[in-house]
């Protein structure tokens, strides 16, 4: 197997540029295959890819991901620590059937390892301690059998129908504290370490005189009663508790607990233990705390590690580090469910908004937004509810990912990245690495969408088509939407725009609406409901009938400059009709005859460009020309500014 990389020579000096995050690795090679190779190269290939098919299937059947392949060596995560542990042992048997019909010498055995550890997460591949780990315990394994740390047997025991065996602790290649490993006993195993206990070796059928099954009785029962002592003054958070156990265990009657040590629910026993105990020093207790914990999750007690994190969050000091951690571990212990029901616990009993913020992310996408923008409403200085509420904004499980929701996390960035530069975040962080780890996860986030809003129409474009009484408003959405509305001007309600749907008959990326020709000067409002059900808008427009007009005629005037002038064949004349009908969009008109420079105004009346009239009846549309004139220039400026090339029109001989 190639060895996997120390993650510490992969982490840049200064703050980090990578996702990290706690995962379940799962580790795995070939026993001798490198001798298999040697001893029959295409056998050896074939099975192993036999092998590989089912090993995959196995990975993907219990939800974990390959990210890593090198060789004969396959490395997956999990998201839970049981179905890493589950996919282990059904690989093993599965791979006991694909090697059966081949010789002792030929089969093609895994070595599994498998352990709970932070990594560092690099376009898709894991680096760090974790992968680390994984890969040694790996090689501690037997061949076909699965090794897992400690970490990992806490959390599976009994979860899985498997038993265990204490390897003891183990000192790893460039792992720098010893690993405390156990080794999955399949059925052989049990039973050579059956035939191996002294019972078995016990001469006689290894029966036991009475004597020695009463004193193996007397010591079971003093083992029993220890242990119940121990989880009375350490494990077991209320007196009640361990009560019910001194009772049902071992038969006897304690009498019941003075009135003033009331017990309290599982939430309140997950913030103190009993009323009137002094939470620990805030926050210097915090930090301690949490630091204990970190080291307990290294070492792999995991237990001793969410308790720790518990206490830190008991000094109310409002760090995060603490929470975010314990919700980390209770989900890749005991899932999603699991975590959500502590929290909602905890949430009950303490106002803290560092609890609440970690609530809100052990749900929904929806209700998560909800409560988020609640706590934020309820307590505006508490900043790291915008990072919170970004990320659940950029949850594109629960929908597609719109415009609107882009907006608001970009919106809820800029509010997190603007206390961050102030330091109002430094104060509910206890290590500053993770503080750094969100900010530039931040930006990062920022600039991807401030290229996505770069590179696309972000906001409906409005097209305006003259009608004889009304103008025809043409909206085109940058995104599918499910509903449009408009107003006109800046009171009053909205009303809905009329769809053109798309194939699918639900949504639309057209709408079109009209508006008076007498509308004037005003301003028009759209909105749209996007296909997660969020409103994008309302976005503003100005609508100016003239300019419109003015723009309309303008694009026609510098299409049909030929026709602009006309001469009479039986008088001598000039007609300007055509400028009269598109006068609207000309300032002034002047003419020339014969190369003159063009200084004869024309009279354009603008009478009516307000509405798209007609020019009004007995405007004057002709002018008298010179008897021996052969040609005119014609010279406008538009409402514009815009001054067009003079034109020249020759008179018919």
């Amino acid at each position: 197997m190639t060895e996997a990389s120390d993650a510490r020579s992969e982490e840049p000096d200064g703050p980090s540029l990578f996702r990290r995050r706690m995962a379940v690795i799962m580790a795995a090679d070939v026993a001798g295959y490198s001798r298999l190779l040697a001893t029959g190269e295409e056998d050896a290939l074939k099975l192993f890819h036999q092998c590989r098919s089912v090993f995959d299937a196995e990975v993907a059947r219990y939800g974990g991901r390959i990210f890593n392949t090198a060789g004969d060596s396959v490395m997956s995560e999990f998201a839970s620590a049981v179905e890493a542990v589950r996919a282990a042992i059904a690989i093993q048997h599965a791979l006991q059937a694909v090697n059966q019909p081949w010789p002792e010498d030929r089969r093609v055995r895994f070595r599994i390892g498998v352990t709970i550890g932070d990594v560092i997460e690099r376009d898709g591949d894991l680096l760090g301690d974790g992968v680390n780990i994984a890969a040694r315990l790996e090689s501690v394994a037997r061949p076909g059998g699965v090794c897992v740390s400690r970490i990992v047997h806490n959390a599976v025991t009994g979860k899985v129908s498997a038993s265990f065996r204490s390897i003891g602790p183990q000192t790893l290649k460039n792992i720098p504290a010893p690993v405390e490993a156990f080794t999955v006993a399949f059925s052989g195993e049990a039973d050579q370490r059956q035939a191996s206990t002294p019972d078995a070796r016990r001469p006689g059928g290894g029966k036991r005189s009475d004597g020695q099954d009463r004193r193996a009785r007397r010591r079971r029962r003093w083992l029993r009663i220890l242990l119940i002592i121990l989880a009375f003054s350490v494990v077991v958070p209320t007196v009640r508790h361990a009560k019910r156990l001194l009772e049902t265990q071992l038969g006897l009657k304690l009498p019941a607990p003075p009135p003033e040590q009331t017990v309290k629910t599982p939430a309140q026993r997950a913030i103190g233990a009993l009323p009137g105990s002094e939470p620990p020093d805030a926050p210097a207790g915090a930090r301690d705390l949490y630091q204990k914990g970190r080291a307990l999750e290294a070492s792999g007690d995991l237990a001793g590690a969410r308790t720790a994190y518990v206490e830190a969050a008991r000094a109310g000091a409002g760090f995060m580090d603490p929470l975010l951690r314990l919700a980390a571990l209770v989900r890749l212990q005991d899932g999603s469910s699991v975590a959500r029901d502590l929290f909602a616990d905890l949430n009950t009993v303490s106002p803290d908004p560092a609890i609440r913020m970690v609530y809100a992310q052990q749900l929904g996408q929806a209700e998560q937004t909800t409560r988020l923008r609640r706590l934020l409403d309820e307590n505006p200085s508490f900043a790291p509810a915008w990072y919170a509420l970004a990320q659940a904004l950029g949850d594109t499980r629960a929908g597609r990912e719109t415009l609107t929701r882009l907006r608001a996390e970009h919106a809820a960035l800029d509010q997190f990245l603007t206390a961050n530069k102030s330091g109002a975040l430094k104060r509910f962080f206890i290590d500053p690495a993770a503080l750094q780890e969100w900010v530039e996860r931040a930006r990062r986030r920022v600039a991807e969408i401030d290229a996505a809003f770069a590179s696309r129409q972000t906001r409906p474009s409005l097209t305006f088509q003259a009608g004889s009484s009304h103008w025809t408003v043409n909206i085109a959405l940058p995104e599918d939407a499910t509903a449009v509305q408009y107003r006109l001007g800046d009171r009053g309600g909205f009303s809905r725009a009329e769809l053109n749907l798309s194939g699918d008959g639900k949504t639309t990326r057209a709408a079109t609406f009209a508006i008076p020709s007498r509308a004037g000067k005003t301003n028009i409002y759209v909105s749209y409901v996007d296909t997660a059900g969020l409103t994008a808008g309302p976005f503003v427009y100005r609508f100016d009938s003239t300019e419109l007009n003015s723009e309309r005629q303008r694009s026609i005037l510098m299409t049909t400059s030929g026709s602009w002038l006309t001469w009479a064949t039986d008088r001598d004349e000039i007609y300007f009709p055509y400028l009269l009908t598109y006068r609207c969009a000309i300032r002034s008109a002047h003419v020339g005859f014969d190369g003159a420079d063009p200084d004869i105004a024309l009279p354009l009346s603008t009478e009516g460009c307000d509405d798209n009239a007609p020019p009004p009846p007995g405007a004057q549309n002709s002018l008298p020309a010179p008897h021996d004139a052969r040609s005119v220039s014609v010279k406008l400026v538009l409402q514009n500014g815009e001054t067009p090339p003079p034109v020249t029109i020759s008179r018919e001989p």
